[in-house]
Parts: structure tokens; C-alpha cells; sequence
């Protein structure tokens, strides 16, 4: 740790810090003293030396430690722009991991901003793929009030991760747009216009990239191009009204179109086309009706048992959604989606996460089309009992935790299921074969918050559609609703306040 040290022995006490990852007091005092004497000296060797053993310790909560860390942030931000690659890689790592353990320390965020900024578009791939996180890590760990201080830069920071996207690495391509998912999921609702402009840029972008790339575009960078800005887009739409996204929705539906065209696409690129269509589905509502028939034909043929089972997860999601838009309108288009559904449930190849999916979606079915959902009542006699008999069974691999986040997914869709069953008609079947299910889980202190909502939400519709014809079985979940009166969550606790003013009526 002397000053008289050159910059190899630094390196190697450096190296020497790296592996210890200081927890004594003594060893913290020494590596203390040699990041900052090391780091002031002006010696490029010596301050990399310091870097590397600062990066290897930034975990450190100690006070003394954080005041240093404060004090580097200037030489951290300078050595970005230097021509020392090694100096800026380095600082430009502790940038990016600076944020999740030291952001109290970060008192002025355009401080950081402005330079990542900059790095963006000017400093080597490697470096620039470090800033593009260290402005992910900056916007998404401040919990304590100043999370508005990167707002005034929003439109800076997605002009500068747009100009990184397009600067011809695709590793740089792929974080930029990762980055700015994050940016748009973060970013608040007066922003429209920025927003908007970025949807607008990223379907020409789109457009382009198809129009120019015919037939050349599945390939590895192809399919990753396509991927991130189908989800870009996918962030961005909800973001906005519902009229700025009609304007924008013939061009989005038949960009997808010619997406999900392309033959043998990458999984990954079709699940995100779906979440595109899913966002423009949510937004537009039954707006959407004049889409209905063309987005079957590439929504269909994920609905197969041979497709990858998260395209088929988000394919049975899309579906539910179109549903609960379009309400009625869906009745033309009701045979041949239950019918697909249906085989989802039947095929024993079809990964099991997809079919709580598919009760979901039968109980949107049957909100959206009534009465007319009777005619599907002969599969229903059958799959809901079924599934009753699977979420009351012992797990196959009781080590396994996979298998109880699967029955309480399961549990959870048959629930809804039949509360959108119970909705559609006046005469619902199979009530007796849902209370031995619905009391195990009523008792069970385990159960998750969606199960609880779930269950809360199925008592509650039975109550209002048989009221007192099922006095003595409700009687069976007094105790549970009151728990639910009692719950931290507003939304279940709401529920519970109605279905107790029902119960109050004849019980």
C-alpha cells in the first residue's frame, strides 16, 4: 500500500483485496488506505489497481466505505471519457452495480445521467453495454422519494438508448432496448408524447427492418432485432390513451401479421408479437372487434399442442383477453377457439402451466357469449371435476415446490372458471363438486393472495345467484371472509366487505 509501490505490485495487492472481499476491521482500514491513496495518485495503473479493488468490495455497508464511494464518483465519471479502456471498463462496472448498494450516496442524478449518457454514444461496445445498465440500475433502485429525479431526462435517456440500439453491435442493441423497457414499465403517465413518439419510432423501425431484410430475416441477429423491439412496443402501448393507440393500431396489427409469418421464428419473437397484440387488445377494448378475424389466423396456430409451451401460455392469455373485450362479438369465433382449447386440455404432451390458463379463459368465455355458453357444458362436466380431483390429490414430488405453485395455479383458474360460468347462465351445474375444494382452501393458511381473491370473488357470486338455497353450505366460510375483513389487501378486503353484507341477509 505504499505510494512508493509501482503499478504492478498494486495490481497484485489489488488482486489480493479482490479475494478477500475485506470483512475485518483491520483488513477494511488497509483496503481503505490503498483505494484512496492509489486513487489520487494520477497513475493509470495505480487508479485502476484502486478500481478493481473498490469494484470488488462495493457490497461493504461500512460507513467509511460509502464516504469513499462518494468521493470516487467524480474520478468514476471522468475516467468514462478517457482513452484508457481498461479505467473506463472498470468504472463503468462499478457504475452499473453502484446503484443497488450505495444509491443514498448518489445525491444529484444528472451528475451520472449526463456522462452514461454520453457513454451511450461514444465509448467502446463493452463500456457502453455497462452505462446502459448502470441507467437501468439508477432508475429502478430508489425507493425513498427521489425516483422523480431522472424524470425531467426521460426523453434524453430514450434518445440516447434509441442511438445505442442503432449503433451496430447487437449486444448493445438488445441491452438498449432491455434498458428501455425498463424506462417505459417505470416511466408515469404524463409522458404521452414521448411515448408516443417512441412508438412511432419503433413500428418504422420495424417496418423497415421487414421491408429491408426480406427473406433474410431468420437469423440469430434477425430474431433478436425483432424480439426487442416487439418488446419495446409491448411496454410502450399501455402507456398511452386509448385514442393514440388507435391511431397506431393498423400499422401495429399488420406489422405482427407479417412477424408471425416469418417461418420458423424463434420462440422468443413470437411470444413477444403476442404481448404486442395483447397490449393493443387491453387497450382498444371493442375497438379491437375490427382485428378479430385476422388476428385468428396467427393466434390459432399457436393454440397447438406441438407449439413451445410459453407461446402456447401467452397464445391461451392473448385469447382470454380478446374475450373479455369483445364480449358477444366473439360468439362467431367461440367454436373453433374452444375446440382449440379443449385438445390443450386433452393432450397429455401439453406442458401442465398451460392449462390453468385455459380455465381462465373458459371463464371469460362465458362471460363474453351468456347463455350461449351452455352448449360447451358437456366439456365442462368433465374437465372441472377433474381438475377438482387434481388439486386435492397429493403432489406427485412433495420436494418439488414447482408442483405446489401448480396446484395453487390450477386452484386458482377452476375458481374463476366457475365464477365466469356462474355469471353466463342461471341454472350453473357441478356446485356440489366445487365446496370440497373451496373449504380445504378456505382453512388453508398457506394460500396465496390470487387464491384468496379467487375464492372470496366464487363465494361471493354464489351468494348472489342462490342466496339462501345455499344457506348451510355458505355457513362454511363465514370464518374465512372474516379473515379476509382483516387482510391487508384493499382489493380482497373490499370483496369480503360485499359478499358479508349478502351473507348478513339470510344467514
Amino acid at each position: 500500500v505504499s505510494t512508493q509501490s509501482t503499478g504492478h505490485f498494486r495490481t497484485c495487492v489489488a488482486a489480493r483485496f479482490r479475494m478477500l472481499k475485506v470483512t475485518r476491521e483491520e483488513e477494511l482500514t488497509r483496503c481503505l488506505s490503498f483505494i484512496q491513496q492509489n486513487l489520487n495518485s494520477g497513475n493509470p495503473q495505480a487508479q485502476h489497481a484502486a478500481l478493481v479493488a473498490l469494484n470488488e468490495n462495493l457490497e461493504t455497508q461500512d460507513l467509511r466505505f460509502k464516504q469513499l464511494v462518494e468521493q470516487s464518483l467524480a474520478i468514476l465519471v471522468s475516467s468514462l471519457q478517457e482513452e484508457n479502456f481498461d479505467l473506463g471498463k472498470i468504472s463503468s462496472l462499478i457504475l452499473r452495480r453502484l446503484s443497488p448498494f450505495h444509491s443514498t450516496v448518489i445525491r444529484n442524478t444528472a451528475f451520472l445521467l449526463v456522462p452514461l449518457l454520453q457513454s451511450l454514444r461514444t465509448s467502446p461496445f463493452e463500456i457502453s453495454i455497462n452505462c446502459c445498465f448502470a441507467i437501468h440500475n439508477l432508475i429502478v433502485s430508489f425507493e425513498d422519494g427521489r425516483t422523480a429525479d431522472w424524470i425531467p431526462h426521460f426523453k434524453d435517456i430514450l434518445e440516447g438508448l434509441i442511438f445505442a440500439s442503432e449503433r451496430g453491435n447487437n449486444d448493445l442493441r438488445c441491452s438498449s432496448y432491455e434498458v428501455m423497457n425498463t424506462l417505459l414499465s417505470c416511466a408515469p403517465k404524463n409522458l404521452d408524447s414521448d411515448i408516443e413518439r417512441i412508438v412511432e419510432k419503433i413500428l418504422n423501425l420495424l417496418w423497415e427492418y421487414l421491408n429491408r431484410n426480406n427473406g433474410q430475416l431468420n437469423t440469430q441477429e434477425g430474431n433478436q432485432i425483432l424480439s426487442s423491439l416487439c418488446s419495446s412496443l409491448h411496454y410502450a402501448i399501455p402507456r398511452l390513451n386509448e385514442a393514440v393507440v388507435f391511431k397506431y393500431s393498423d400499422m401495429a396489427m399488420t406489422i405482427v401479421g407479417n412477424i408471425l409469418s416469418i417461418p420458423n421464428l424463434q420462440p422468443s419473437v413470437v411470444e413477444e408479437a403476442l404481448l404486442v397484440v395483447g397490449s393493443i387488445v387491453r387497450s382498444l377494448k371493442d375497438n379491437f372487434r375490427k382485428y378479430l378475424t385476422a388476428s385468428l389466423t396467427f393466434l390459432m396456430p399457436c393454440l397447438n399442442p406441438s407449439s413451445p409451451s410459453p407461446v402456447c401460455c401467452i397464445a391461451v392469455d392473448v385469447a382470454s383477453d380478446i374475450f373479455s373485450a369483445l364480449g358477444p362479438w366473439c360468439l362467431s369465433v367461440s367454436d373453433s377457439i374452444f375446440d382449440a382449447m379443449t385438445q390443450l386440455l386433452k393432450d397429455p404432451g401439453v406442458d401442465r402451466y398451460v392449462k390453468p390458463g385455459v380455465f381462465i379463459f373458459f371463464g371469460e368465455m362465458a362471460k363474453a357469449i351468456g347463455q350461449n355458453f351452455q352448449k360447451y357444458q358437456y366439456v365442462m362436466s368433465n374437465a372441472l371435476p377433474m381438475a377438482c380431483q387434481v388439486v386435492q390429490s397429493p403432489s406427485p414430488d412433495p420436494d418439488d415446490d414447482s408442483w405446489q405453485d401448480y396446484f395453487s395455479s390450477l386452484t386458482e383458474s377452476i375458481f374463476l372458471c366457475y365464477s365466469g360460468i356462474l355469471r353466463s347462465r342461471k341454472d350453473p351445474p357441478l356446485i356440489y363438486e366445487f365446496f370440497p375444494v373451496m373449504y380445504r382452501v378456505s382453512i388453508d393458511s398457506s394460500r396465496s393472495q390470487d387464491v384468496s381473491l379467487a375464492l372470496i370473488n366464487l363465494i361471493r357470486d354464489l351468494s348472489v345467484v342462490f342466496g339462501s338455497h345455499l344457506k348451510e353450505d355458505l355457513k362454511s366460510f363465514v370464518r374465512f371472509v372474516d379473515e379476509c375483513l382483516q387482510c391487508d389487501d384493499q382489493k380482497l378486503k373490499d370483496v369480503a366487505i360485499h359478499v358479508k353484507e349478502v351473507l348478513i341477509t339470510f344467514l
